[in-house]
């Protein structure tokens, strides 16, 4: 599992991406957690999805929000 690296803040401050399942079993109930980082690399903090996605499929790609 891997999200894309261009995640994209929208006008309410929330970060946008994609998550992809590169693994050959379907996944569930699951979070995603990301470290954001600022400037020369310093950690600001950890972002996590705000709603839950709870079944994902081998090769499926899903929207997230964080």
């Amino acid at each position: 599992m891997i999200y894309d690296e261009n995640l994209i803040v929208n006008e309410d401050r929330y970060l946008i991406g994609e998550v992809i399942n590169f693994g050959f079993e379907t996944i569930s109930n699951f979070k995603i957690f990301a470290i954001i980082h600022g400037f020369d690399n310093m950690t600001l903090e950890m972002g996590q999805n705000v709603s839950p996605i709870m079944e994902m499929k081998s090769g499926e790609i899903r929207k997230f929000t964080m």
